[in-house]
């Protein structure tokens, strides 16, 4: 996802430094916990509107509770085996550390918005299952992205601050979806149920346009032997005309360097998980309790 302006080769992040560059990398995660948010609470408002109900055939509880829950099988199981960058076997399959955060959140996006228009437009109980999953497969990938790429972007003295905004947008998302449904829960016919889940389309729109004009996660750069591009961005995101020799920068790039070392000697294959031979590492303590998220 490099977008490069038209006669240079320099790409469009390189426009921003400074604090406007950290506010637009900020927005699109935030945007992304807030998509989350709204995903959660959605559904549960308008899987009891009559037209919707109508529409699927009149399920009963059982079959309402899988459409519901199959969701959960995309986004929370995607995220707690698939989405961690620690170490860890599974994580070379969909996860930010084979193609990136950036690329991995607009994949991530697009999926979603795939989910999302088809469950605005099912007709049957198929169709919306298919649907639910796809929405679920996109949104898991852009929630295990997003923290990451905030966190490892973002300067030391903003990151708390960044992670309750991310939390605020998470809780906003979800107050948001609730509001839609009971709104348009006094209208009669499809728009009961339709806008409110083609409106996280809104979500996908703001992360499509902010993602091209954000650079890759430094970290993920200099673990990818692409040293000199991630001290750029590490200079881009301190801004006051750092550059990717000055010495602070310099000094974040060994410390990444050091922490992705490590890193890699703690690795593990699923053979010695299985034995238990894990070490100090806290391998299996960790996957058990992203299963368990």
């Amino acid at each position: 996802m490099k977008v490069f302006d038209r006669g240079s080769k320099k790409p469009r992040w390189t426009r921003l430094s400074g604090f406007m560059l950290n506010a637009c990398l900020a927005t699109a995660c935030a945007t992304s916990m807030a998509l989350f948010g709204y995903d959660q609470g959605v559904f549960g408002g308008i899987i009891v509107t009559d037209s919707f109900l109508e529409t699927m055939g009149n399920p009963d509880a059982n079959l309402q509770g899988t459409i519901v829950s199959l969701y959960d099988i995309g986004s929370s199981v995607l995220l707690s085996i698939f989405g961690k960058h620690h170490p860890n076997p599974l994580s070379g399959a969909v996860d930010g550390e084979r193609f990136g955060r950036k690329k991995s959140l607009g994949i991530g996006v697009i999926i979603m918005s795939i989910g999302a228009i088809l469950q605005a437009t099912a007709f049957t109980v198929a169709h919306i299952i298919v649907a639910r999953l796809f929405t679920g497969f996109g949104t898991g990938i852009t929630t295990a992205t997003a923290p990451v790429w905030q966190g490892e972007t973002s300067k030391p003295d903003l990151r708390g601050k960044l992670v309750v905004l991310s939390t605020t947008a998470l809780v906003a998302g979800f107050s948001l979806s609730n509001w839609m449904t009971y709104g348009f829960s006094f209208l009669k016919g499809d728009v009961s149920w339709r806008f409110p889940i083609a409106f996280q389309l809104v979500f996908s729109i703001i992360l499509l346009i902010t993602i091209p004009w954000l650079p890759e996660s430094p970290r993920w750069l200099i673990a990818h032997e692409r040293d000199r591009e991630g001290a750029e961005v590490l200079a881009a995101f301190q801004g006051d005309g750092s550059t990717f020799d000055s010495p602070n920068i310099v000094a974040q790039k060994m410390e990444i360097l050091e922490a992705v070392n490590i890193e890699r000697e703690q690795s593990l294959s699923w053979l010695k998980i299985l034995k238990g031979q894990t070490g100090n590492t806290g391998m299996v303590k960790r996957l058990l309790l992203g299963m368990g998220e």
